[in-house]
């Protein structure tokens, strides 16, 4: 009993890299309301956006292009929901499982707006999108938005 029988030694292990890399994993976060004066503010441009496109008239076609611009914005949550993703990944590789969906499976960022926003892309329902968006952005926060200008 002194040797761990190299399979246990090979779980072990296993168990350890897989908690180093949920721990290195980001939480989600959320938009932040900025400054109105504030020059560069890719969470209060986001929301505005977002808020734009739910309540005009446009096509689907272009809604789901909006969508897929403003996913390739640098904002810190989609920076992080893509680290998470690329993290959740290599969990799932090192025990050989197939995610179907990566967002979908990583529970805390279930309601967030990059998941939001990719199944929407995946499914393209825009009465869920238009009730899911408005309930992910708080109430202060469309209450102290200011819409500006049509992109």
């Amino acid at each position: 009993m002194d040797k761990c029988p190299t399979v246990i030694q090979e779980l072990i292990l296993k168990y350890k890299q897989d908690f180093e890399l949920y721990e290195s994993q980001p939480k989600p976060c959320i938009l932040q309301y900025c400054n109105v004066n504030q020059i560069c503010c890719y969470d209060r441009f986001i929301s505005e956006r977002l808020l734009e496109l739910l309540y005009s008239r446009v096509p689907l076609f272009e809604v789901r292009q909006c969508i897929k611009c403003l996913l390739r914005i640098p904002a810190n949550i989609f920076v992080e929901y893509d680290t998470a993703c690329k993290i959740f990944k290599q969990r799932c590789e090192l025990w050989d499982v197939t995610p179907n969906n990566d967002s979908r499976q990583m529970d805390y960022w279930a309601e967030t707006l990059p998941t939001i926003l990719n199944t929407f892309l995946d499914d393209g329902d825009v009465g869920t999108l238009y009730h899911q968006v408005n309930s992910c952005l708080s109430r202060d926060y469309l209450y102290n938005l200011r819409i500006t200008e049509a992109w």
